[in-house]
């Protein structure tokens, strides 16, 4: 759990943004304008967020960053930092996320029974899009329910207060927010409420959405013949509103609390005013939020990161003991066996992680420039741990390679380990200017004391590190010697025995 929560946690701050981002805007909106209707503004959370994936998919040119030699790095041997621990919070937020779910999923089945109880035949035939279920409770909120088969919901004592008029309207209202797919919209916020049940933007905004979508389905009942239907549209408001009461769960006609606005938004229409700004203020939110997205997921600039820590705890060529830290991974490979460590548990690498695997540890020696690999040291010794068993396949090994075999083997031997020391005094050397340059920051008060004292441990722990390298590389080269004695021997032999 401690692997994605930081990302989880990164998400819900990029998120409570730009909802803050858009409360803000809906809220000038409605007092500079005196227009309630800002439904279009939710648009750009769904925009927002695929700008900001897309955003931060793009590779922008960086300056190389001010850090130690790849040289060096590969060599410096430092305690991983202390990870923030998320175990517990993820612990707690996944159990209340869960019941949250759980509380979600049981309300439905109990809105639906509840439906299927107070259900009517409706007295009157009216003309919908979609069925129209009568319910028989005084109390109740022309509504709209059903996720894949979408039904209306009418209260059939309104029958009674309302003409077939205002009775048309209620329903082409309800009408729209089947169109609109409201009902998937709100079970989309009622989930990520139950995600980001500690998150007070989220329930700020689901409130201000479904108060929003009652606005903008008043529009639609209205944009095309505001003059003849409005007046009889109000009625029908103060008419139900004030005697009904709305569901949580559905697409209700009544809007709790918001009638006055409702009232006010049916009397004026939306002027070019209202949108652009509603315009502005989308372009704005979807800008902001990509450039944030971008910044967020930037290197900072001057950070001094070690990537990756290397530990080579045994290699004699036939058995391997190494210990890769990755950022927050930890490879182990113990000969043919490849692990790798999370939250102290041991499991199996996966293809994707054994491919990664070797190619950091190529990267780490090819940083370190002593990859001997694929010379002819490396050739001599395969051929003498080939198979012994098949002479034509030896022979065939023996003829490719016996003018290196017989051509001054042990002297290239020598130059390989010349080379090697010239390389590990490179590497010193990068060191030494590594401390250098620490004592030069140190007078300059670019770096502190403190940081000065743990730079120069951890370069003298890498000095130790290259001092015992070297040891075991000179340990390495004679038994190469060694054993190319031995290979020259048995190819002697060998060839003696063929003749």
């Amino acid at each position: 759990m401690n692997v994605w929560m930081p990302d989880f946690w990164q998400l819900n701050i990029e998120l409570s943004l730009l909802l803050a981002a858009i409360l803000s805007a809906r809220y000038l909106m409605r007092r500079t304008t005196r227009n309630y209707n800002a439904y279009l503004l939710w648009l750009s959370v769904p925009a927002a967020v695929l700008f900001s994936a897309l955003a931060t998919n793009v590779q922008f040119s960086q300056p190389p960053a001010p850090a130690v030699s790849n040289l060096v790095q590969a060599y410096v041997v430092v305690p991983a930092a202390a990870a923030t621990d998320w175990a517990a919070f993820g612990q707690l937020w996944l159990w209340v996320a869960i019941a949250l779910i759980g509380r979600l999923v049981w309300q439905h089945r109990q809105l639906r029974a509840q439906l299927r109880a107070i259900t009517t035949p409706m007295p009157i035939e009216i003309n919908a899009q979609y069925p129209v279920i009568g319910i028989d409770q005084p109390e109740f909120s022309p509504a709209v329910y059903g996720f894949i088969k979408p039904r209306i919901y009418f209260p059939v004592h309104l029958l009674q207060k309302l003409s077939r008029d205002q009775i048309a309207l209620i329903i082409e209202h309800e009408e729209h927010h089947i169109k609109q797919q409201h009902l998937w919209l709100n079970l989309a916020w009622d989930v990520l409420v139950c995600l980001l049940w500690f998150n007070p933007f989220v329930y700020w905004s689901r409130r201000s959405f479904r108060h929003d979508q009652e606005l903008y389905c008043d529009y639609l009942v209205l944009h095309e013949d505001r003059g003849r239907k409005q007046q009889s549209y109000g009625h029908a408001l103060l008419s139900t509103v004030a005697a009904t009461h709305s569901v949580s769960l559905l697409c209700s006609w009544k809007s709790i609390n918001h009638l006055e606005e409702r009232i006010m938004n049916i009397k004026q229409s939306a002027s070019p005013l209202s949108k652009l700004l509603m315009a502005f203020f989308g372009l704005v939110i979807i800008a902001v939020s990509s450039i944030y997205a971008v910044s967020a997921h930037e290197p900072e600039q001057g950070a001094k990161q070690v990537k990756r820590i290397v530990k080579k705890m045994h290699d004699d060529g036939a058995h391997k003991e190494i210990e890769l830290r990755l950022n927050d991974k930890t490879f182990v490979q113990k000969g043919d066996q490849k692990m790798i460590m999370e939250n102290g548990v041991s499991r199996p690498m996966s293809e994707q992680e054994m491919a990664e695997f070797e190619r950091e540890m190529q990267a780490v020696d090819k940083n370190t420039q002593m990859n001997f690999s694929g010379g002819p040291m490396h050739k001599e010794i395969r051929i003498m741990r080939g198979s012994e068993g098949d002479m034509s396949e030896f022979d065939i090994e023996m003829d490719a390679h016996s003018k290196e075999l017989m051509a001054g083997d042990m002297q290239q031997i020598e130059i390989e380990m010349i080379r090697s020391e010239h390389e590990i005094d490179h590497v010193e050397r990068a060191l030494n200017q590594a401390i250098n340059e620490l004592e030069a920051a140190k007078a300059a008060d670019l770096l502190s004391a403190k940081e000065v004292r743990k730079a120069r441990k951890q370069l003298e722990k890498s000095k130790a590190q290259l001092a015992k390298d070297r040891a075991n590389m000179q340990q390495s080269m004679q038994q190469a010697q060694a054993e190319l004695k031995r290979a020259r021997a048995e190819l002697e032999a060998k060839r003696k025995q063929a003749h």
